[in-house]
């Protein structure tokens, strides 16, 4: 810490104490929601938050257990709070194109916080696919002990690195394993992907879907379909980028009325 101060010293200090992922996650939580005296000291906040986050959710900084005992939703309903604050942030009077840039690095670190990520009892697939009896019983322990109970425990980063790594063992050699059991555990992989933020746009769009109004439902469609005249048009194109990025302002409107009830 020698030569730390500010923002940047009360992240290091903090983390000290925060040994799991929902912990580090309240610990920004508690960073960002500070009350600042100056705009800088607003823009350090965000800048440490979003290396720090970064850091957790590329696997530098690892996260461990504590011997707690908290589910998944703990993180979502963390992260939720996280967003508020630094949309309030995004929204306020005066708010710095550094203050914009940096608070869109941090979005995409955060869980998500849809309705079944803070359902009391979130991912519940998992619990149904190690309790199946058409795989191996030695497979099936390896999956509650290492996938499902530590997901439930303590959630982490490390748990989408765990099942994907799984995924790929049990789809290695087709005809191994049961359709079934494998058609399931990639579902819960997909919706392990969306709950960690770690799908593609179109994924992430796709999971979204169903919570949205007719409104929401056109401004979502206008907006994949002009991204996807971006993604065939020459990058000098500026009639398409202008046109995908006033799609995209609409999207982001519907989506962020719905978030305010």
């Amino acid at each position: 810490t020698a030569g730390l101060g500010g923002m940047a010293l009360k992240l290091v200090e903090g983390d000290k104490s925060s040994k799991n992922w929902w912990q580090k996650l309240d610990l920004v939580r508690r960073l960002v929601s500070e009350p600042v005296d100056d705009q800088s000291s607003r823009l350090e906040a965000l800048i440490c938050s979003a290396i720090y986050l970064k850091w957790i959710y590329t696997g530098q900084i690892s996260c461990s257990e504590d011997g707690g005992h908290y589910r998944p939703n703990k993180h979502a309903e963390i992260s939720r709070q996280i967003f508020r604050e630094i949309e309030k942030m995004y929204y306020r009077k005066g708010i710095s194109p550094e203050d914009v840039l940096v608070i869109r690095k941090i979005h995409p670190c955060l869980p998500s916080f849809k309705s079944e990520f803070t359902a009391t009892v979130p991912l519940t697939r998992i619990r149904d696919i190690a309790h199946r009896n058409d795989i191996p019983h030695e497979l099936k322990q390896e999956i509650k002990h290492t996938i499902q109970n530590k997901l439930h425990r303590s959630a982490g980063p490390e748990d989408l690195v765990a099942t994907e790594a799984m995924l790929t063992r049990i789809t290695k050699n087709p005809g191994e394993y049961n359709d079934a059991f494998v058609e399931q555990f990639k579902i819960f992989y997909s919706e392990l992907k969306d709950f960690f933020n770690a799908g593609s746009l179109f994924e992430q769009l796709e999971s979204i879907k169903e919570s949205l109004n007719d409104s929401g439902l056109e401004a979502l469609s206008s907006f994949v379909k002009t991204k996807q005249s971006l993604d065939q048009a020459d990058a000098a194109n500026i009639q398409v980028v202008m046109k995908t990025l006033q799609s995209l302002s609409s999207l982001r409107s519907v989506l962020m009325k719905g978030l305010e009830g």
